[in-house]
Order: structure tokens, then sequence, then C-alpha cells
């Protein structure tokens, strides 16, 4: 066998396996809220960026950890988590991943008496993701991603006043759970502090820069986690 040739079966082989890495579709459940649903969100970001993989989105605006928020039912995942894994697990042959991208909503001023409930929440949410059963195989990969950076308290309407402060408390024991549940954490807020200004529209929800950023801060953890 000559180098030429040796030289080409090598390529062959690299080119062969960055297809079929390539080709391989991976299933993805979001569980999120308003910036998670908005049609210029980061869901819709992080979509085209993968390109060969499917995204099912459960975000809705309001959604919360573990409350009902404005006495909705609707807007608490614990409550809906099963429902919405049931219908991503109809209509695909399996999933890779589930992404929980919420916080925000529970950090509102009319949680804040019950705000170390959420980190118990978050618990109850992932075991709940581990738990259900899967037509096909147990989703092995779950990824907790912080809430995001929010404004200061003068950019803020009444009831979301407050918030940095909660935010400060919240994210390390998010963090802490996930690491406690074996879930992959990001931090996403420590990404949007330098720019925040840039990003916002009213200091908790973003313009198509800020979802763009959150979208860059996910692909390649999400990316490298799914390989």
């Amino acid at each position: 066998m000559n180098a030429n040739f040796f030289s080409l079966l090598i390529v062959f082989f690299l080119v062969l396996a960055c297809n079929s890495k390539t080709d391989r579709k991976r299933n993805i459940v979001v569980i999120g809220d308003s910036n998670g649903a908005s049609p210029i969100g980061w869901v819709v970001k992080l979509d085209s960026m993968m390109v060969n993989d499917t995204i099912l989105n459960y975000s809705i605006s309001g959604n919360t950890i573990g409350f009902d928020n404005n006495g909705r039912e609707s807007l608490n995942a614990l409550r809906n988590i099963n429902k919405n894994l049931a219908h991503a697990d109809s209509v695909v042959d399996a999933i890779d991943m589930v992404i929980i991208a919420l916080g925000t909503n529970d950090c509102k001023a009319v949680f804040d008496s019950v705000l170390q409930t959420v980190p118990h929440n978050m618990t109850k949410l992932i075991k709940e993701v581990k738990q259900f059963n899967y037509k096909n195989k147990e989703v092995q990969k779950i990824l907790v991603v912080s809430p995001p950076q929010t404004g200061p308290d003068s950019t803020l309407i009444a009831k979301y006043e407050g918030m940095q402060g909660r935010l400060d408390y919240l994210i390390p024991e998010l963090e802490k759970v996930a690491e406690n549940q074996g879930c992959f954490f990001l931090n996403i807020r420590n990404g949007m502090v330098d720019e925040f200004a840039l990003l916002t529209v009213d200091g908790i929800h973003f313009n198509d820069r800020g979802y763009l950023n959150i979208a860059n801060q996910l692909y390649p953890m999400v990316n490298d986690k799914l390989e």
C-alpha cells in the first residue's frame, strides 16, 4: 500500500466520520419562559445554529419552575412537565437532552417570601424529567440554564423590583441542585453583565442582540455535551 493511497484512505474515513456526526439528528426539549418563547428568542437563534437537529420548544411566557404564576397552573413547569414530555416523546424517536431555562419569574417580588423553595422545586422538576416513562431510552443529559441578568430596580416595573438580589441567591443554589442531580449547568448571567444595557429592552426581556448572546453561550455547550 503506497503512501498516497494510505493518505487518501485516512481522509476518506475522516470525512465519513464528520458527515456521520453532522447528519445525526439530535432531539432537544426546551422548558423555558418568555425569553425562550419569543419569536426572536434564544431558542429560535439556537435552532438556526443546530441545523441538523430538532428543538421541541415548550417555553411559555410567565413560566416558573414550580409556582402557579398569576394563579395559572399552565405557568407552573412542575405541573406540566409530564404532559410536555409525553408530547415530545410521541413525535420523536428519542429525546437526547432536556434544557431547563427558568427562574426569572420565580424571582418576581410576589414570590420573595417563598424564594427558598425554588431550589427544591427545581430538584423535583429534574427528578420528573429523569423518571418519565420514555418509550425508547432515558434522557441522560439535562442542562439547567441560569436566569439571565436583569436590570437595576430603576429600570424595572414594580413586580420585578429586587430581582438582582434574588438572583444573587438563586443562581448558586440552582448550580448546586444541578450538580447534586448529575446535570450540566450554564450560568448565562455572567456572560451578559458587561454589555447588558445593549442587550435588553426593559431590563427583563431582550432584543435580537441579547437573544443571540444567550444562544452563543448555549451552542458550544449543548453541541459538546451531545457529541
